[in-house]
């Protein structure tokens, strides 16, 4: 019986390469004549991979077309959803919608490795949710002036009408 120098798996006499590792059966020895250091030496020299550089762990996308890493997209991207959620229910319904659609496309340009175009999805959503925001301060504020000048006009049109 013959053994394969390389992975010492019993070869069937004939083949030209070892059925478990592939190696050429032509170098196959008889008998096990190597110390067990020596075949520890080989295992570990053909096992050794390259380490991988740093880089290579980045999320995917991160690098550059030069390979250098986008500090930008290294940052995390606010989404304001919370902020777009809170508006739409709480305010303004349809520019709370329109931030909450800018909102949900951060994340999704982002797992694209388009990162200006998250960040121009996130100003957006953050503009339309202060938006929704700020309409309803105003809607609010025009309402209780409304309500105030309605009040003092109500009790002058009273006060004439049971005058007479």
């Amino acid at each position: 019986m013959k053994y394969c120098p390389k992975c010492w798996a019993e070869c069937v006499d004939g083949t030209n390469f070892c059925i478990r590792c592939g190696a050429a059966v032509t170098e196959a020895t008889d008998t096990l004549k190597f110390s067990a250091e020596e075949v520890l030496a080989e295992e570990v020299k053909t096992e050794k991979t390259p380490t991988p550089e740093p880089e290579t762990f980045v999320f995917a996308g991160n690098k550059t077309q030069t390979g250098q890493t986008n500090q930008a997209a290294q940052k995390k991207i606010e989404t304001h959803l919370v902020k777009a959620i809170i508006s739409a229910v709480c305010c303004c319904i349809p520019f709370g919608i329109v931030a909450i659609i800018f909102a949900s496309q951060v994340h999704s340009k982002q797992r694209m490795n388009d990162y200006e175009g998250a960040m121009e999805a996130s100003k957006k959503a953050s503009l339309w949710a202060n938006l929704s925001i700020a309409v309803y301060i105003l809607f609010m504020a025009v309402l209780m002036v409304i309500g105030f000048l309605g009040a003092d006009s109500t009790e002058t049109f009273l006060n004439i009408y049971n005058s007479r």
